[in-house]
């Protein structure tokens, strides 16, 4: 609450600090809700701004009561100004503050509405006998031993010959 500038002290004067502003103690104006560096929020009777939590955004302009939650397909990390867009090979449900890549066994893909909102439109399994390519998640490889461990990926069944009792 603020106590505005017409003389008087007497605590019925106080008035209620109003939504998208905030009175810090002793206050004779509101202060509009604002930040230079993250985004916050205000509701009614706010003495200090709020910063949006993870999940959710507010903008600089114009000042917001609440936090606005994070759209699907975007990520919201700790005090969001605007919403973050998720990228191929990842996975951002509405209300996301990461974006998460997609599972093991999955690659991302362009979806036709470009919408990254669940693993059901975001990513694709593998193939049958191929394994995630690269840490980006945008491909399967049937060759994943050689590319990042540096040794030879095991030849296919058909290709193993019978000696001794033994597959060689």
């Amino acid at each position: 609450s603020y106590i505005p500038l017409n003389g008087s002290t007497a605590l019925a004067a106080c008035q209620t600090c109003p939504a998208g502003s905030y009175c810090p103690k002793g206050s004779v104006t509101p202060t509009l809700c604002l930040s230079t560096s993250q985004g916050v929020f205000c509701p009614e009777g706010s003495g200090n701004y709020t910063v949006s939590p993870p999940g959710y955004y507010s903008p600089r302009s114009p000042p917001t009561t609440d936090p606005i939650l994070c759209p699907e397909s975007y990520f919201c990390p700790l005090g969001s100004i605007q919403p973050t867009r998720c990228t191929m090979g990842m996975v951002c449900p509405a209300g996301s503050a990461i974006n998460r890549f997609c599972p093991d066994g999955s690659f991302g893909f362009l979806t036709a509405n470009n919408s990254y909102g669940s693993v059901n439109e975001a990513c694709k399994s593998c193939p049958a006998r191929t394994y995630m390519a690269d840490v980006d998640r945008v491909g399967c490889s049937d060759n994943w031993l050689a590319s990042n461990l540096g040794v030879a990926a095991p030849a296919p069944p058909a290709a193993r010959r019978m000696t001794s009792n033994a597959f060689v």
